[in-house]
């Protein structure tokens, strides 16, 4: 793999790391019946509004939760596209290619999924956590890659 695609790769990790540190948080945010986060700023601006609404849970667990699993399942994945492995998953041998489709897939829901969150902060919730909005850069950056990286392999 040449110098670039492996720098990507890195900094696919480092955005991967990022978003598992940022979903951590916001884990604790919405567990914390104290009620304030740093990021607390307005009425407009308060991330424990957004996390203690019934919109901050899926099925009963916490959205965030599930953000945090999914980029840990990502940074997973890319471990095999640094190291150039095939990943053997339930008897399917998956090469760069395929592992970046998967990478891609997750990502574009991440992305739909994203855009219904921020449509429920503006238009139902009327306020705006600034944790979520970063997670939300974080996606869109990460997806900007891999379709890079998919269309260079």
């Amino acid at each position: 793999m040449d110098n670039l695609k492996q720098k990507l790769l890195y900094f696919l990790v480092l955005l991967e790391l990022l978003a598992i540190a940022t979903s951590s948080y916001l884990i604790t945010l919405h567990y914390d019946d104290a009620g304030e986060g740093f990021c607390d700023i307005s009425e407009t601006f308060d991330c424990h509004t957004v996390n203690q609404s019934e919109y901050s849970e899926l099925f009963g667990i916490p959205v965030a939760l599930l953000g945090s699993l999914t980029f840990v399942f990502m940074l997973f994945l890319t471990y095999f596209l640094i190291k150039d492995k095939k990943l053997n998953l339930l008897k399917l041998e998956l090469a760069n290619h395929n592992i970046l489709l998967i990478l891609l897939s997750i990502l574009i829901f991440s992305i739909l999924f994203s855009a219904y969150l921020v449509y429920v902060e503006l238009f139902i919730l009327y306020t705006i956590c600034l944790f979520c909005v970063v997670l939300d850069v974080l996606i869109v950056i990460m997806f900007l890659i891999v379709l890079y990286l998919l269309k260079k392999l």
